[in-house]
């Protein structure tokens, strides 16, 4: 294309698939609208930019109206809300990449904080002086000892019930 249509026109491109013979379709960059039983993608290439589009389309059966483009003419002042529409969206999209980007910090701040105390925990433990680590581990000792005990009689019960241990169980055999 000549300069002066490089410069000067905005090119629009129009694909419609009809969504009851197709699957599904993607177009990255596109503004996608419903029409009817139809779904119409549409691209929009600003003068003076080089841009390429892509449509990929799902079906087992692929048939096409086809690709309809138009070179709309650009005036200075729809150029300028253009430019400043691009702005905005570059603004906003910036705006969004720095919340992620904050959301993100907070995250490894967090996660950071976390670490912090399980290690301060962890040297803690390791701190002890021998004498409370041989207090620990007798009253580990005890606990267990007292469980055994406690769990187990002479008569084969378990706390307050009967145990048959592989009989038919008889409360008679255990005289109650």
């Amino acid at each position: 294309a000549s300069d002066y249509y490089q410069k000067n026109m905005m090119l629009q491109v129009l694909v419609m698939a009809d969504m009851e013979q197709m699957n599904s379709i993607q177009a990255e960059g596109a503004q996608l609208q419903s029409a009817g039983k139809s779904t119409v993608a549409l691209f929009l290439g600003l003068p003076g930019e080089e841009e390429e589009f892509v449509v990929q389309i799902g079906t087992d059966s692929f048939e096409s109206a086809g690709v309809i483009i138009t070179m709309i003419p650009g005036t200075v002042s729809q150029l300028s809300e253009i430019k400043e529409l691009k702005e905005t969206m570059d603004k906003a999209e910036s705006e969004k990449e720095r919340a992620k980007r904050e959301e993100r910090i907070r995250k490894m701040e967090a996660a950071r904080e976390q670490q912090r105390r399980w290690e301060e925990e962890k040297n803690k433990q390791n701190n002890k002086t021998l004498k409370e680590k041989r207090e620990e581990k007798q009253l580990e000792k005890e606990k267990s000892k007292s469980k055994k005990t406690s769990t187990t009689t002479e008569n084969g019960r378990i706390g307050e019930r009967p145990y048959a241990r592989g009989r038919s169980f008889s409360a008679d055999h255990y005289g109650e």
